[in-house]
């Protein structure tokens, strides 16, 4: 009789020892492959929601006004239509727009299609100043700048946002067309100055300080950037003119209110809030939910973001989610992206000075990601940049409102101001912050100076210069490698080479 082998032999052993490995692999790698081609976005946050909730919830105190953003939309495309209606005036109806050369005699050098900023040089020729008052003509006669100016006072603006939408596949059309308006609106803003006609100029100035408040009362950065850049336009003209010719003391003064409401504009921690609900809801369809926060990265989802920020292009194939196994989970994406953001409110909420001092904590976060955190790497932008532009708008507008206070000054009394201290607290309640230096700006009443004084920021290396100043490249002062040269505040107007 047989007996039957042990059981314990060689081959068993072997079968036990790879055999049942290798099998429970197949099975796992069949269910990867199952997973990586079915993998599905599992919660459904609607973060367009929230990010209009974070809007309305900075504007509480105008609550009792109607939300004005469609009257503001609608002023907007308004002067869309009148600018392309002008310039499909110009152009031979068969030959596309953009393959238009100038005609025959056209200024070198001057923009063509008219560009109505333009006006704003020394030199301007005859023929493109035609053409500017041609274009606010227009707007003029459409009742562009009459329903700017009914939306002066308003303060209640919020974007409505399709409800589930994901918020990269949000568009704000508004954006380019208001930096337009904004040019066509200084453009009047300069021809009424030089016509003597101060009341225009000052609804121009008004209207455009309206448009950077509706989109400088939004969520995301870069609402928050094409507003200050609005801003920034008008306050640099407005500048100008009051080194060309003050205004009379009534018209400085309803100038210097149009500003102060400034001061109560929403700051950068809105636009970073803004940011992080962007990036949170980029997490919800880039990665699958357990049902308790958490979950596997979805490559293929993501494969849109790397083409559009420009990096290393990540594969739209199902296949590729297999790498969801080894990427950081949901949970340790949202952390991160947490971390950097409260980070960020923090950088924002210091100084330049203090900044300048730590480094560049928020690149250096970046920088020390581990390689397989994508998404942060992808989506968080330079908001070192951002936080500069936000102090820079400060100490524009303060510079500004210091301004207008020296020209009413005059206006009253004959004299300038021997301090700008003189100009507390019969003109201003307090004078203005340079956020570069909290000793203040520097003044001095100065015969040699068109305007009759000279007016700068030290600058981020805190010393006083002198006023010394590089025309073409002011703003580096404001940075450490413009050590050695102050901001200079009076500029006169440019003339166009």
């Amino acid at each position: 009789m047989n007996t039957p082998p042990p059981f314990w032999r060689l081959r068993t052993i072997l079968l036990l020892v790879f055999g049942v490995p290798l099998l429970a692999f197949c099975v796992w790698s069949a269910w990867a492959v199952h997973w990586a081609f079915n993998a599905e976005e599992g919660s459904s946050v609607d973060y367009a929601k929230k990010m209009e909730e974070l809007v309305a919830s900075r504007q509480v105190a105008d609550a009792h006004q109607p939300n004005r953003w469609d009257e503001f939309a609608g002023v907007i495309v308004m002067s869309q239509e009148s600018t392309r209606a002008y310039y499909e005036s110009l152009y031979n109806s068969s030959v596309p727009i953009n393959v238009n050369n100038p005609p025959s005699g056209w200024p070198e050098g001057w923009s063509w299609p008219p560009h109505p900023a333009d006006v704003l040089a020394t030199n301007t020729p005859d023929i493109v100043l035609m053409h500017t008052r041609a274009i606010i003509a227009a707007h003029e006669q459409a009742g562009v700048f009459e329903r700017l100016a009914a939306l002066r006072n308003q303060r209640h603006f919020v974007r409505p946002l399709p409800s589930n939408e994901k918020l990269l596949n949000i568009l704000l059309p508004e954006l380019g067309h208001a930096r337009a308006l904004t040019r066509t609106g200084t453009a009047r803003q300069r021809l009424a100055h030089q016509a003597g006609d101060d009341a225009t100029m000052l609804a121009s100035f008004e209207g455009t300080l309206t448009l950077a408040r509706a989109l400088g009362r939004q969520s995301t950065l870069i609402d928050r950037l094409v507003a200050i850049a609005i801003r920034a336009m008008a306050c640099q003209e407005l500048r100008t003119e009051l080194i060309e010719r003050a205004p009379s003391e009534e018209m400085l003064v309803a100038l210097l209110r149009a500003l102060d409401h400034v001061d109560t504009e929403p700051g950068l921690e809105l636009s970073l809030e803004g940011e992080r609900l962007f990036a949170m809801d980029t997490i919800q369809w880039t990665h699958t939910d357990d049902g308790n926060g958490d979950g596997r990265f979805i490559p293929s989802a993501a494969g849109p973001l790397s083409s559009m920020a420009g990096g290393t292009p990540i594969s739209a194939s199902p296949i590729a989610n297999l790498a969801g196994f080894v990427m950081p989970s949901k949970k340790e994406t949202t952390l991160a992206f947490n971390e950097f953001y409260d980070l960020a409110i923090q950088e924002a909420a210091s100084t330049p000075g203090s900044r300048a001092a730590s480094g560049r904590i928020l690149d250096e976060w970046i920088e020390a990601l581990p390689r397989l955190q994508v998404l942060p790497k992808l989506l968080l932008p330079a908001f070192d940049k951002a936080i500069h532009a936000s102090d820079a708008s400060t100490l524009d507008v303060a510079s500004t409102r210091l301004m207008l206070a020296i020209e009413i000054h005059r206006a009253r009394t004959g004299v300038l101001p021997a301090a700008l201290a003189d100009l507390v607290p019969g003109i201003l309640p307090a004078l203005p912050v340079d956020p570069w230096n909290p000793d203040g700006f520097v003044y001095r009443p100065d015969a040699s100076q068109r305007a009759g004084y000279t007016l700068y920021s030290k600058g981020a290396d805190g010393v006083d210069n002198g006023g010394a100043f590089d025309p073409k490249a002011n703003q580096e002062s404001l940075r450490p490698k413009g050590a050695g040269k102050d901001y200079r505040i009076l500029q006169e107007r440019d003339r166009r080479e």
